[in-house]
């Protein structure tokens, strides 16, 4: 378009029509299912600001507030479009209750489980990490509209928020560990409850961690959870939380190990507990046979 009319005459009104009504209306339809950053946006529209500014006697260095003020030339600018249509679509998309709101809310539901948050994206508690979800349309839309003081309000039967007790670990976190702590997959662990033992006033290890979520405890410390143990320790060797974290009820919210079965590979002697009258029997097997195993204890 461009240079189409770089070398034809053409008043302001005609130039500020075909951005508003020819070129943005184009690209609204192609940004549907995607959200362009900021610095992409102006680079797709400098062109038309260069353009404009030559037809009308600016400076290249002139404000492009001065060509997109309504008192003056009046012009729409890609990045304003875009969230003003994304936003709009998005609101109409959270109060549906057929496929597309469904589907809205499952992509909400995917976001706040990759940023680790207990509460929903649209409660007014939750503080957007600043770690960004890639191909997720309905939070880039979220977050952007957050950074301008746009809020969405949900009603609390329709509510996303994890009933889970405890501060959010990413609270404690920043930079390169809360990155780090958002990319650790398969954790399933959001708030400092989850870290501490039943008894309320003891940090787990992270081998502990690693072996109650299903996982071998090989391998090094992640430096996330070493500011985690910085913030919550009051003594690292008996691992003994500050008082702030304490729990004075039993813990309901302490990682547990799950139940595995026995393996048929008879090659394995694993460990066992299991009750026998009321009494924990701890073992280690030594012999598999058809359903049947024997162990020393």
């Amino acid at each position: 378009m461009c240079k189409a009319v770089k070398f034809k005459k053409a008043t302001i009104s005609q130039l500020t029509y075909l951005n508003n009504s020819v070129l943005l209306p184009s690209i609204e339809y192609r940004l549907q299912t995607t959200f362009l950053p900021k610095l992409k946006c102006d680079q797709i529209q400098r062109p038309i600001w260069m353009l404009i500014k030559n037809k009308v006697e600016l400076a290249r260095s002139a404000a492009n507030s001065i060509c997109s003020h309504n008192g003056l030339i009046g012009l729409r600018s890609i990045w304003q479009n875009q969230l003003a249509h994304h936003i709009t679509e998005l609101t109409i998309r959270l109060n549906q209750s057929d496929g597309i709101g469904i589907t809205t809310q499952l992509r909400l539901k995917d976001a706040q489980l990759k940023c680790r948050s207990k509460y929903s994206l649209l409660d007014e508690k939750c503080t957007f990490s600043l770690v960004k979800v890639k191909n997720n349309l309905t939070y880039n839309i979220i977050y952007n509209a957050a950074k301008l003081g746009f809020h969405f309000q949900e009603t609390q039967a329709n509510t996303n928020n994890i009933e889970i007790r405890g501060t959010e670990l990413t609270s404690l976190l920043s930079g390169k560990e809360l990155r780090d702590f958002i990319d650790s997959k398969n954790l399933n662990i959001f708030t400092t409850d989850q870290l501490i033992e039943e008894e309320g006033n003891r940090l787990l290890s992270w081998k502990q961690v690693r072996w109650l979520r299903g996982y071998k405890g090989k391998g090094r410390k992640p430096n996330w959870f070493k500011t985690i143990e910085g913030e919550m320790l009051a003594n690292h060797n008996s691992r003994e939380v500050l008082d702030k974290f304490k729990i004075l009820d039993t813990n309901r919210e302490a990682l547990k190990a799950s139940r595995q079965k026995i393996s048929k590979d008879k090659r394995k002697k694993e460990w066992v507990i299991f009750k026998e009258k009321d009494i924990l029997v701890f073992g280690k097997i030594t012999k598999k046979t058809n359903g049947r195993f024997t162990l020393t204890h």
